[in-house]
């Protein structure tokens, strides 16, 4: 029943998205960060928020019956085709299309291998049954939906203040290192979480979950630690040997945001424990002085006029807000 709710819920968020654009949401939207020449695009940006809506409900449905395995092989296979294809369509047209079409084709992959195993397992929904887990988790989506706009926003807030004051190639290099350094906490601090959901709760029901909570994070911090700290001292031939001497700039970025990407990894890996113990409100209000620290580092970037100093404050400024939510 409650599968059936989320499927039914990314089917109204597709439903929302196409009438936003309809109305001329997405218009405004354009015309505020001057992109106009991509205004057609944004059509599509419901139907990839829809996909991403099943492909995380199936997700969640097979950790809980424990198919960790098929869910690691999908993300894999998630992300070599949405590369793959953009890649390759990017060497013969050179145009945003590719990037779009790679991330339908690569939720696609993985909506079609996680269904194959979640449609022998569901069964049929209890209308009843829906209606009754709405009410039951009413709060939920009222609470996280703001948290999720709130953190969407400050996520991509850096990149549009470092484009408008320090230029498009300097964001563009930002941009690339941030994605560089977080691809382990998207993947593996995601898995683990994923894998980690099922068993806290049990933990939480048989009172061991701080014991299991510990062992995590001891975990984590054997495997945080030293990789980002050597990232931390060879950042600089690492860069320009895997990119070239353009990139240079890119590892004094890394330098800067390595404090930012290992407290992001914690927060990603015990980022379950929200939904474990039930604290969506305080999970809004850590978010809301993630919002206020970095608009402090923010104006205090403007001050300083210096983009080692942005990257720095800003990076200072997700620890402080991370370090007590951990």
């Amino acid at each position: 029943d409650v599968v059936a709710l989320c499927l039914v819920s990314a089917v109204i968020v597709f439903m929302i998205g196409i009438f936003c654009y309809w109305v001329g949401v997405g218009s405004f939207f354009v015309n505020l960060v001057d992109m106009n020449a991509y205004k057609d695009y944004f059509l599509f940006i419901p139907l990839i928020a829809f996909l991403i809506g099943i492909s995380k409900t199936l997700e969640s449905f097979l950790a809980k019956e424990k198919f960790f395995k098929l869910i690691a092989t999908s993300r894999v296979s998630h992300t070599l085709s949405q590369v793959s294809f953009q890649i390759s369509y990017g060497v013969f047209f050179p145009t945003v299309i590719g990037m779009i079409g790679g991330l339908l084709i690569g939720n696609v992959v993985k909506i079609f291998m996680l269904l194959r195993k979640a449609g022998r397992l569901l069964q049929l929904p209890n209308f009843r049954g829906v209606f009754g887990s709405a009410r039951k988790y009413r709060n939920f989506p009222l609470v996280t939906i703001w948290s999720s706009l709130i953190s969407a926003a400050l996520a991509n807030a850096p990149v549009i203040f470092i484009s408008s004051f320090h230029g498009v190639l300097t964001a563009g290099l930002f941009a690339l290192c941030f994605r560089v350094l977080q691809m382990p906490v998207n993947f593996i601090g995601s898995s683990i979480a994923q894998v980690l959901y099922p068993n806290a709760v049990e933990a939480d029901d048989e009172g061991e979950l701080p014991q299991l909570i510990l062992a995590v994070f001891r975990s984590v911090t054997a495997f945080v630690i030293p990789v980002f700290g050597v990232i931390f001292i060879v950042a600089d031939d690492l860069f320009v040997f895997i990119f070239g001497e353009a990139w240079l700039d890119s590892a004094t970025f890394a330098q800067l945001l390595t404090p930012w990407i290992i407290i992001s990894m914690y927060s990603t890996t015990l980022s379950i424990l929200v939904s474990v113990k039930s604290q969506q409100i305080h999970e809004l209000f850590f978010t809301i002085g993630y919002i206020v620290s970095s608009v402090a580092a923010l104006a205090l970037a403007l001050y300083y006029n210096s983009i080692y100093m942005t990257i720095g404050l800003l990076s200072l400024s997700a620890v402080l807000a991370l370090a007590p939510k951990v």
